[in-house]
């Protein structure tokens, strides 16, 4: 059974904000990756393969008109910051978001 408006707006908001948090977390990462040891790493890694499926299904929600408006300001800052955290994630190896979920960012 699809989701309600209330379901969505309800999971939109947990989404936005574990994203935010993580993203927020991510220069962090970059001084002390190596000594994270590798379970770390690739507990880190599949995090954010996962984080990148939210964004990537808030993208959806939010070109649907499903996202109430604060939620879609907060996507699209979202969106941005990912941008520039771009080589960061390169550099580490991680999964990059499809260059077309980034595009319309402003």
């Amino acid at each position: 059974m699809a989701p309600t408006a209330a379901e969505i707006v309800l999971r939109a908001d947990i989404s936005l904000d574990a994203l935010r948090r993580f993203v927020n977390d991510l220069p962090g990462l970059d001084e002390e990756w190596e000594g994270l040891g590798e379970y770390n790493q690739a507990v880190l890694m599949m995090e954010w393969a996962q984080s990148v499926d939210s964004l990537i299904e808030l993208d959806d929600y939010a070109r649907a008109g499903q996202l109430i408006p604060g939620q879609a300001a907060r996507l699209a800052a979202l969106k941005h910051d990912v941008r520039g955290l771009l080589p960061l994630i390169t550099k580490l190896g991680w999964y990059r978001p499809p260059v077309a979920l980034l595009e319309d960012v402003a």
